[in-house]
């Protein structure tokens, strides 16, 4: 038997193992390795003669094509790409033609092809009919896809210099829609104890400027520079918006992935005071206007960071994060309590720990007004999780708003949906920070 497997197995990063087992046992062979990129996906044609491996280099996607037929894996031709982030890779089964999913702050996701046996795009240039007068689309449309540049509106973007070299010829099917408005910056910074964290900086253009700050969720999920329309209409609003990794997200590497697990939950918090520290220290953010945000793990750092750095916040937007991590045990999916037990720590071993990590015992000393959202058939983090904290604020008399998605589980997929939240976000930015 043989199986290509992504893998960390005794190794820092992610990347593709050949593994055969027979008679004599198992032999495993590194087949593609980056030391400073984890292998997202890939996928194998039908045939097995081609592999297409999507690697994350800082949130940022590269692609690589492996011709397979030879014995040692023969790089091919690969598209070259501006700073997007691909998903889903799907081969014919002779492995001649390629399609992927790409997206980037200024375009939602759709999918483009690639002749892999001729190393050049192929098909319809997308968004070839749009006009242009307005390059952006709106949520769910085909648009074109634009590469990033600091260039003024109106002026042609120059070729991106940190694209993937691989094809020199011209972006034909990535059309250019003139300069980028909502174009991301990767920062750099370290925690008190020295660990290197990164957060994705998108400006509104004024400095120290009002700041929402978003984490993502998992905890092993990841900010990329993808679509997000809420992120996006805050931009637009005029907020600078920060989307941090703090310890225990994905992309950098296995031992960050695992720093912030049960007893190093305390210091993955201390990162989101850190985060504030480097904004305010490098004039991204005004540190009297500075709102808390984020959805599942990313809602539960936000009423943690409520909790144990109430001074840094003016206001606080929570997405269905857990509020109690023992009534989380308790009401969630049996694999996801399983799953979380490395992460948090076990509910009966370590229940003193659960209490100290949980948010609800302390929200009686917040005083900040807090915008809960949630989905209705939430499953994963049920919506007792927001109710529980809501109570508890509300009988402080702390301001606090829900908006409740009737027709929504944990995720908010619906576009209908995702523009009210969009809107809901900058209003309630605007009745706090003004």
């Amino acid at each position: 038997m043989r199986a290509l497997v992504r893998s960390d197995h005794h190794g820092e990063r992610f990347r593709l193992l050949d593994v055969r087992v027979g008679p004599d046992g198992t032999d495993v062979r590194e087949l593609a390795a980056r030391a400073d990129a984890d292998l997202d996906e890939f996928s194998v044609s039908r045939d097995g003669s081609t592999a297409t491996l999507l690697w994350n280099h800082d949130g940022r996607s590269r692609i690589q094509i492996l011709d397979l037929r030879y014995g040692e894996p023969r790089e091919l031709p690969a598209p070259r790409l501006p700073k997007v982030v691909v998903t889903s890779p799907s081969l014919t089964a002779d492995g001649r033609l390629l399609t992927f999913c790409v997206q980037g702050p200024e375009f939602p996701p759709r999918v483009v092809l690639w002749d892999v046996a001729h190393g050049t795009w192929t098909g319809d240039e997308p968004g070839a009919n749009l006009s242009p007068e307005d390059p952006r689309p709106p949520i769910g449309a085909p648009g074109p896809l634009a590469r990033y540049s600091a260039e003024p509106k109106g002026e042609t973007a120059a070729p991106d210099p940190e694209a993937d070299e691989a094809d020199s010829r011209p972006l034909t099917v990535l059309v250019d829609a003139g300069s980028a408005t909502f174009v991301p910056e990767l920062v750099r910074y370290p925690a008190r104890d020295g660990l290197e964290l990164t957060a994705w900086v998108y400006r509104c253009g004024d400095e120290p400027a009002p700041t929402m700050v978003y984490f993502h969720g998992g905890p092993e999920g990841q900010s990329r520079p993808s679509y997000n329309n809420v992120l996006r209409q805050a931009v637009d609003a005029g907020y600078t918006v920060v989307a941090p990794n703090v310890r225990g997200s994905s992309g950098q590497g296995r031992a960050f992935s695992h720093a912030d697990e049960r007893y190093s939950r305390l210091s993955a918090i201390d990162d989101v005071a850190d985060t504030v520290a480097h904004l305010v220290k490098t004039g991204i953010s005004d540190p009297e206007k500075m709102v808390v945000s984020g959805r599942s793990y990313g809602g539960y750092l936000t009423l943690a960071t409520l909790v144990r750095h109430p001074e840094l916040w003016r206001g606080a937007i929570a997405a269905c994060g857990m509020s109690d991590l023992e009534t989380f045990y308790r009401d969630t999916e049996p694999w996801i309590a399983v799953a979380a037990l490395p992460k948090y720590g076990h509910p009966l071993q370590e229940r003193e720990l659960l209490q100290e990590l949980s948010p609800i015992h302390g929200l009686g000393e917040v005083v900040v007004p807090v915008l809960f959202v949630h989905g209705a058939h939430d499953t994963n983090v049920p919506v007792n999780e927001t109710r529980q904290a809501i109570a508890v604020l509300e009988s402080n008399g702390v301001g606090t708003d829900l908006l409740l998605f009737e027709d929504e589980g944990h995720e908010f997929v619906k576009r209908a949906n995702r523009h009210r939240l969009g809107d809901r976000v900058v209003a309630f930015l605007e009745e706090v920070l003004g």
